[in-house]
This record gives C-alpha cells, structure tokens and sequence, in this order.
C-alpha cells in the first residue's frame, strides 16, 4: 500500500468535505472558498485532495480555516486509489497533513443507504461532523451554515446561504 503524499501546511483549522461521488462535495468547496474547481454531472470528476481557504468575518479578527475537498469515496476501506487518499487523509496517516479538526459529510439524500456507510466510517473515527444533503431545505443549508460559523469563531460571508439557494 503507498503513502499519500500531501503537502504541508500546519497553520490554522482543517476542514474536510467528504461523502460519495458525485454528491456535491466540489460544489460545496467552490462556494465556501470562492475556487472555481471543475464540477460534473458524473463520478470521477475529484480524483485528488484541494485545498482552499475559508475566511471567517466576525467582529475580532479574521480566521483562516483550510477546507480539503476530498475524492468521493463509498467507505473507508479504499478500493481505489482516489479512495485511498480519502481514508488516509481522514486517519490522519497522510504524509505531511495533520488529521482534520471538523469532517463535513456531504449526503445525496436521494440515497441515503448507499451514503450511511461513510458516514457511519467517519463517525467511528469520532470526529466533530456536520452533515449536509444534496438539494437540501433551506433550514437544513442554514443549520450547516450555522455550525460552520461556530466552528470558525465568526460568521461566515453574507452571501454564501443566498448563493446555495
């Protein structure tokens, strides 16, 4: 089995998206970090880990938290190498890359059962998550958006819940 090979950036919060192919992972990541990473209607599309950054605005100064959108996976038993960088990233076994402080699982609620098993592999390492749906109700987007905000110390950018809508 091969190592990841991550490059190092040790300062501030770590934020990982993962969830399934295809389930909006990429989407959720250009919009809180303002990239502009290719998304698709079909799987495959992230086949490794990006990182970008997400600044809070608050009332004190502003925080700096790192978001890693990450390959979509169906568990963290890998059967892929995309999958492999998921799982080792999430363990903390990445070379170079602290384990993350907050996992986002990105859920395609139209199939809850094909997603729970990595959810459930993420609740296991026992990691602080939030949980997000693919075309969510909007309590659902701000309750997310919520967590995140507290997360970071601050409130998130006026226009992220109007952009989701």
């Amino acid at each position: 089995m091969s190592t990841a090979v991550i490059h190092v950036h040790p300062a501030g919060p770590l934020v990982a998206l993962v969830g399934n192919p295809n389930c909006g992972k990429t989407a959720l990541f250009n919009l809180l970090t303002g990239s502009r990473q290719k998304v698709a209607n079909y799987a495959g599309v992230t086949v490794e880990r990006k990182e970008g950054r997400l600044v809070s605005e608050g009332s004190g100064a502003a925080r700096t938290v790192r978001v890693l959108d990450l390959p979509g996976a169906y568990s963290l038993y890998p059967r892929s190498p995309d999958e492999r960088v998921t799982a080792e990233v999430l363990a903390g076994r990445a070379v170079g890359e602290k384990r993350p402080d907050l996992v986002v699982c990105v859920v395609d609620a139209t199939n809850l059962r094909r997603n729970l098993r990595l959810v459930l592999g993420v609740l296991f390492l026992m990691f602080q998550a939030v949980f997000t749906w693919a075309k969510p109700a909007m309590e659902v987007i701000q309750a997310a958006i919520e967590t995140l905000g507290v997360f970071v110390g601050g409130s998130l950018p006026e226009g992220l819940l109007k952009s989701l809508l």
